[in-house]
């Protein structure tokens, strides 16, 4: 797979002639510009809001503009002294002939975003001040009209960032499906009829040439054989737990038919395997093809007949494709668990405002932290089914630590049979996690007796899958109610499934030298010595520690918590991908508790 890509984070895109407005998430003004264009972009909202129209309308449109917000400083600089130059010129003819230096000056502040529009613009009009100034005999417009052209060559510089052309899109409709229903693609033909024109023919998938295209390549040249191969290899690794996945286009009496063999099973029509399995081959076989150049997918609704914990596995796949864009509709909460834990991915809420016979359709760009995006989707608590296992953990920043040491946990066994097994366990299919908040601990009974341990406490196993309970070191002592000690009553609940660190909290247990790596790139003026052996065993946080080592720093609160715990747990993770390291022996008995759990 070409891991190379562009990076889409902060996009703008310019779509002026659609009769959409996108609402900023702080003004609440209405724009013709959708902000924060990600990796991975999901469009929600109740039916008949306008999120399939706008999908339709974005893979269709041959005029759209995109804008990288990491341009800005360039063009604000340029824009700055481009009226700071004409301020105090004596020739204008800028942006148009007729525009005198009061027209310009008011064009130039108000226009908020580079785009080639705007770019064009501004190389007309300086191209005719040029003009201008040179018939103005002055030592003042031979200076004005060389700045000038030092500006303009400045602006040509500035490369825009180009869509996708039409033949590098691709739309996956509605109405798809593996199983053929005619020699012809009349999924394809009814999509074109409703939505679109002919020319658009070969940019939408529906699943329908899966056959033929893997009949070419099968009989093809080595590479493509190949391709199919390494397809295959994808299936099996990512969504077959690593069992061997073949796929044989037969052709049939009566209808041609892809056969599947995964593992020992028996080979078998591909009607035979689940909705959900059919949707994943249809939708990853496009994605995987293309994966040698860059290309936009359209997908709607792509969670259909799909588990949640497929789901996930699913758009975090999308996210290893980096050199594609996608732009997806649902009604699927589950997709919005990857708000939280990627920065490459944006969700959109699309709401149908107005009269019946003159609708508007707005779009708003929510955080990860908007709940009312639930309220959307109709979500209720009842509606949400729960994994099997659940490993309890204080807040979001132990759960992001967790996965990345259960994860590097797995890398560095020795046991082959082990790693094999563990690597299939998928988070949301397998064990979930459960943020408790601190003190509300007190509130959950973990035994398995039928009558809570406390009447006013809540029986947990009513309400999700067995738990495995981590706690922070600080609990030993404390009391509930003013009477039993906490740490015996949740180890007479759980026994072996609870856990606590031997330290204050989860930050102390990050590897020396992790913490050193982050510390020299955060505050590179400034050298000390790091003792893991100190920090790791104390009743103290980290961030007690920090303070002495960087004393006037703010790391730590005043209890010896690092501040801000969740973005700087969000660079300690990231610097675990990036170089590398070992567990250090208390996560490792952490991890091996931890996956005990889960197996048994």
């Amino acid at each position: 797979m070409n891991k190379t890509g562009l990076n889409y984070s902060k996009q703008r895109l310019f779509f002026t002639k659609l009769d959409f407005n996108c609402i900023d998430s702080y003004s609440y003004d209405k724009e013709k510009i959708l902000h924060e264009i990600s990796h991975v972009n999901i469009f929600i909202g109740k039916n008949n809001s306008g999120k399939s129209r706008f999908l339709r309308k974005l893979f269709s449109l041959k005029d759209l503009i995109p804008y990288s917000v990491e341009l800005k400083e360039e063009f604000e600089e340029l824009k700055s002294e481009l009226i700071d130059a004409f301020s105090k010129s004596a020739g204008f003819n800028i942006l148009n002939p007729n525009m005198n230096k009061n027209d310009f000056l008011t064009t130039a502040s108000t226009l908020k975003y580079f785009s080639p529009i705007n770019k064009e613009l501004f190389i007309q009009g300086l191209q005719e001040s040029i003009s201008c100034l040179n018939q103005v005999r002055s030592t003042n417009a031979r200076n004005q009209a060389n700045i000038t052209k030092k500006l303009l060559i400045k602006l040509q510089k500035i490369e825009n960032h180009q869509y996708p052309e039409l033949k590098d899109r691709m739309y996956i409709p509605m109405i798809r499906g593996l199983r053929t229903l005619h020699e012809n693609d009349i999924y394809l033909k009814r999509t074109v009829d409703d939505y679109f024109d002919d020319t658009l023919n070969d940019n939408i998938f529906t699943g329908h040439s899966i056959f033929s295209d893997l009949r070419k390549k099968l009989l093809g040249k080595p590479h493509e054989r190949k391709q199919v191969q390494d397809f295959q290899n994808f299936l099996s690794e990512t969504f077959f737990t690593g069992k061997e996945v073949t796929l044989i286009p037969l052709e049939d009496e009566v209808n041609d038919v892809i056969e599947v063999m995964i593992g020992q099973e028996e080979q078998r029509p591909i009607y035979d395997l689940g909705d959900g399995i059919q949707n994943i081959i249809l939708l990853t076989f496009p994605i995987f093809m293309n994966s040698d150049r860059q290309c936009n997918f359209y997908i709607e609704e792509p969670d259909l007949a799909m588990h949640a914990g497929l789901q996930r596995i699913f758009l975090t796949k999308l996210l290893d494709f980096k050199q594609h864009q996608f732009f997806i509709t649902t009604h699927s909460n589950h997709f919005l668990n990857l708000t939280f834990d990627y920065e490459e991915v944006s969700v959109y809420r699309f709401d149908k405002k107005g009269s019946e016979e003159k609708p508007e359709f707005e779009i708003k760009n929510l955080s990860s932290k908007d709940f009312s995006i639930l309220q959307e989707l109709g979500v209720l608590n009842s509606s949400v089914f729960l994994s099997n296992k659940t490993i309890w953990v204080e807040g979001i920043s132990d759960r992001l630590y967790l996965r990345a040491y259960m994860k590097k946990y797995i890398q560095e066994l020795d046991d082959n049979s082990l790693k094999k097994n563990y690597s299939r366990l998928k988070e949301d299919f397998d064990y979930s996690f459960v943020e408790y908040q601190g003190s509300n601990l007190v509130h959950w009974d973990f035994s398995e007796n039928e009558l809570p341990y406390d009447l006013d406490m809540i029986k947990s196993k009513y309400l999700c899958g067995d738990a495995f309970l981590i706690a922070d070191g600080d609990i030993i002592g404390k009391k509930i109610k003013g009477k039993v000690e906490r740490e015996k009553v949740y180890k007479e609940m759980l026994g072996d499934n609870f856990y606590t660190f031997p330290c204050k909290e989860i930050e102390n247990l990050i590897p020396e030298k992790i913490l050193n790596n982050y510390l020299k790139c955060t505050y590179p003026d400034i050298t000390s010595n790091i003792s893991y052996e100190k920090y790791s065993n104390s009743e103290k946080g980290l961030g007690h520690y920090l303070n002495q080592w960087y004393k006037d720093k703010n790391i730590s609160s005043t209890s010896g918590t690092v501040n801000d715990k969740i973005n700087f747990c969000k660079k300690i993770t990231h610097i675990m991908n990036e170089i590398e390291w070992s567990l250090p022996k208390e996560i490792k008995t952490l991890c091996k508790k931890i996956f005990n759990h889960i197996e048994n």
